[in-house]
């Protein structure tokens, strides 16, 4: 089946998970629409018929995971919007903690946020200290990316590149 047509057929998908979604989470309904649509296409690039799963399956899950990301984004954004008036300098300094530098700070204390930013140079100390597919494997998983694309990007099936990610978060958090 060509992928214009599985897009097709799959556009009554995305208007159903829009509504549903738009009820249950306060994101505009048109914007859950288009991530929908973007999602639909990518979904119909990247499916594979002899893994066993029936493209409106898959692309449910996909449309689906599109658009709780970008709800969570847009949680994000709206909170570091309203806690905009309440940001550190990036260059500014900890009083608790002198020498560090505080990037951001979100309504809270100043030792929180020195304890956010030491927890994440921490975190990208032990990225970087992963093998490079790994790595890799990990960064683009955590920009949002499917086991799918990781797997075009780092030329191995996606269960493999499934395994590089796991291996890669497990390194981590047992290193962390």
């Amino acid at each position: 089946m060509p992928h214009e047509t599985r897009i097709h057929d799959a556009l009554p998908l995305v208007e159903a998970l829009s509504r549903l979604l738009a009820r249950r989470y306060p994101a505009e309904r048109d914007e859950l629409v288009s991530v929908g649509h973007e999602a639909v296409v990518r979904a119909a690039r990247s499916y594979d018929a002899r893994r066993g799963v029936a493209f409106p399956a898959y692309a449910w899950l996909r449309i689906r995971f599109a658009m709780l990301e970008h709800v969570r984004r847009e949680a994000i954004r709206r909170r570091l919007e309203a806690a905009r008036g309440t940001a550190v300098p990036l260059d500014a300094r900890s009083p608790d903690e002198p020498g560090v530098v505080v990037a951001e700070t979100i309504a809270g204390g100043a030792a929180d946020a020195v304890e956010r930013a030491v927890e994440a140079r921490h975190a990208l100390q032990l990225v970087a200290a992963l093998p490079e597919r790994e790595r890799e494997a990990l960064t683009r998983a955590v920009r949002g990316e499917g086991d799918a694309e990781i797997a075009a990007a780092l030329g191995v099936s996606p269960s493999r590149a499934w395994q590089l990610h796991q291996r890669a978060a497990q390194r981590v958090r047992t290193a962390a």
